[in-house]
Order: C-alpha cells, then sequence, then structure tokens
C-alpha cells in the first residue's frame, strides 16, 4: 500500500544578512498521513521563490537534502542549496512574493509533499539595498512561535548512601530436654480379607506365524475364444479406429471442436478474449456485469445463474478474472465492446497481499491495489 506524507506545519523565520552571501533561514515540521512526525529522517527538499500569486513565475529555485530532528524540523538556509538561479539579483520591492516548497520523504527528488504560502514580509536587509530609503518601516508581526523543542534526559541519580551497621545478635535460648520415649503399643488383630479386584484387560495378541510356502501353479486351461467386436459407431466429436479383435483393438479419441478469438459463442456462454494456437482451449468472458460488492463476496454472485444470461447461466465454472485478463477485458472494451463492458472499475482475482487485490480503471486504462473491503464492478470469465 502506497504511504502519504503530508507537510502539516510550515515555520518561517527569515533573516537577511547586509553584506553577501544573501541567505533566508527556513523551517518546517513534516508530519505522515497519521499526523505521525517523521523525526530524524533524511529528506530532500527544493526551494522556488514565485513572484506575483502561487502560480506565479521562478524568479529562483534551489534543492537541498536535509535530515529532520528529533520533532520532525527541518531546517536550512535558503540561498546556500543547489542552484544554477542568484539569489541577490531578486528584485523584492516589486512583490508580492510567494515561497513554494517541495518534499520527498525518501531523500531524493520525486517531491510528494507540496505547500505555497505568500511571503507577507521580506528580509530587511535583502529588500534595503534597493528600497531606495534608510528611514526603518514600522515593526512587522511577530512571526509564529516555533515547535517546542523535546523535554531534556533527566539527570544521573545519585549514589547510593552507606549502608548502615548491622544490629547486635541477640542472646540465643537454652534448648529443652527430651523427653523418654513411650513403649511400643500391642499389635492389633488381623482385619478380614478384601473382595478380590476386577479381572485385568486382555494382552495384545501375539504376531501370526509366517505364511506357509505356496502351492505349486495349476495346469494352464485352454485358450477362450474371441469375444465379440463392439459397436463401432462414432457420436459427435468422437472418433474410433481398429476392428474390435485381440490384433486389432478399438481406439477411441475426442474431436474437440476449434473456436476463433474475439468470437460470441453461445455454447460457451460468451465471447472468446483468449485462446490457444491450436483453437481448442482459452477464456471466454460473460456477456453482463454479475454485480458490484467488495473482493470478498465475489464467488457468491459468480456462479449465480440468476446474474448471468440465458447462454452464460448454463455453466457453473464461472470466476474472477486475472489481472492480465483483465488487461484482455479492455482491449476487447476499446474494441468495440462486444461483450457490453462499462467504462467502471473491475475486480480481479490476483492479490496484491492479505487485504488488498488488483483492479482495473476502464475509465483511464490503469491497474492499481486497493483494499478488498471497497466496492467495485464484477465480470465473470471461465476457461475451456
Amino acid at each position: 500500500m502506497k504511504k502519504i506524507y503530508t507537510l502539516l506545519l510550515f515555520l518561517l523565520c527569515f533573516s537577511g544578512y547586509a553584506q553577501s552571501p544573501e541567505k533566508m533561514t527556513y523551517q518546517a515540521v513534516v508530519r505522515d498521513a497519521n499526523n505521525t512526525l517523521l523525526n530524524n529522517q533524511t529528506v530532500g527538499v527544493k526551494i522556488s521563490i514565485l513572484r506575483s500569486n502561487i502560480t506565479g513565475v521562478s524568479v529562483y529555485s534551489e534543492t537541498q537534502i536535509i535530515t529532520s530532528n528529533l520533532n520532525g524540523l527541518v531546517s536550512m538556509e535558503i540561498g546556500s542549496g543547489t542552484t544554477s538561479d542568484n539569489f541577490s539579483t531578486i528584485d523584492w520591492s516589486i512583490g508580492p512574493y510567494f515561497i513554494k516548497t517541495e518534499i520527498d520523504p525518501t531523500g531524493g527528488e520525486s517531491y510528494s509533499i507540496i505547500g505555497t504560502s505568500q511571503l507577507l514580509s521580506v528580509p530587511f536587509a535583502l529588500y534595503a539595498k534597493s528600497s531606495g530609503s534608510s528611514i526603518p518601516g514600522p515593526p512587522g508581526q511577530n512571526g509564529v512561535d516555533g515547535v517546542d523543542g523535546a523535554d531534556g534526559t533527566n539527570g544521573v541519580d545519585g549514589a547510593d548512601g552507606a549502608d548502615g551497621a548491622d544490629g547486635t545478635n541477640g542472646v540465643d535460648g537454652i534448648n529443652g530436654v527430651d523427653g523418654v520415649d513411650g513403649a511400643d503399643g500391642a499389635d492389633g488383630a488381623d482385619g478380614t480379607n478384601g473382595v478380590d479386584g476386577i479381572n485385568g484387560v486382555d494382552g495384545v495378541d501375539g504376531t501370526n506365524g509366517v505364511d506357509g510356502a505356496d502351492g505349486v501353479d495349476g495346469a494352464i486351461g485352454p485358450p477362450g475364444s474371441d469375444g465379440q467386436g463392439g459397436v463401432s459407431l462414432a457420436g459427435t466429436g468422437i472418433s474410433i479406429s481398429g476392428t474390435g479383435i485381440i490384433t486389432d483393438p478399438y481406439e477411441i479419441s475426442t474431436l474437440l471442436p476449434t473456436y476463433e478469438l474475439n468470437t460470441f459463442y453461445a455454447a460457451l456462454g460468451g465471447y472468446v478474449i483468449d485462446i490457444n494456437s491450436d483453437g481448442k482451449h482459452g477464456v471466454v468472458l460473460a456477456m453482463k456485469d454479475q454485480g458490484y460488492d467488495n473482493w470478498y463476496n465475489t464467488n457468491n454472485l459468480l456462479n449465480n445463474p440468476d446474474n448471468h444470461d440465458t447462454d452464460g447461466a448454463q455453466f457453473r465454472d464461472w470466476r474472477l478474472p486475472s489481472k492480465r485478463e483483465l488487461n484482455l477485458m479492455y482491449l476487447s472494451y476499446l474494441n468495440g465492446n462486444p461483450a457490453s463492458l462499462v467504462g467502471a472499475t473491475y475486480w480481479s482475482s490476483s492479490e496484491f497481499k492479505y487485504d488488498y487485490a488488483w483492479l482495473h480503471y476502464f475509465f483511464s486504462g490503469q491497474q492499481d491495489d486497493v483494499n478488498k473491503v471497497n466496492p467495485f464492478n464484477i465480470r465473470a470469465v471461465r476457461s475451456f
């Protein structure tokens, strides 16, 4: 399943330098779709300065590779990255300007997180060089507070104090005197014998003895007469050769009919979308959809005769198409659509993992994997 990342917050801190090199500091917090910080992770960043609006002309762009900190925060200096532009040539007096941020969470240049926001003020030192006046303007609004840093690590525990001194042992008491052993009592009378117990289980049978030697074979009887020859008439699609005697027995073979690709056959229940080189085996597409449901419930719909036309209802071996067979269905859809497919999304039997399966978007021609609990169109195929 594709993992989606989002840039949940931009924190911009601009500072201009009165002398070259001219740079702006920039910070951003990166989180994934579950709002989890992407901490201690190397990311690829592309920064673009746009003039006039969020889709305006880029007057400067650069790329950097940065590692986020424990709080998912990335910090950089715009003007020090890899670029073919000149940061110092930006005329900040003819704004407004917008900053466009693109991030690749894998550290490359496949940027999947994109955000654009207006620069409500520009660095004083960068603007002052072209403003034509040294009189400071009114103070700007306070910037957004930065993200609180992580709590510091607990300090090391102090050393254990010294053990206290052991207390004095108490005095042992005096052992008492052992008493005199008493005399043994007289033996009691013998008791009455108890009832006999139940007989035990019989033991396991012994091993069989060795078989005796085989007797001498009897004399061979006279040969029997030849049996009567069987019926030699072949049915439809069957051929019979031979005369039916011992030296020339009957041989029966099946003559399978041949079929053509991209042709409807009522006897097969639908439209042929795939066929072997001998024309005898292939794949047939049903002529109508069997429903719209999640992947787990497709088998309940595929072989229900109420979900087929008259020709398709005579078969019970319908199944979901594979990814390859879905593509053959799509080609048929593009070439006249003889099986009345719709420009929707169809399930395949091919699984991506235990809870994901492949499907085909007939309105775009693309295939993708999605969770099996989602409902989509169902169209059956069968092999012949």
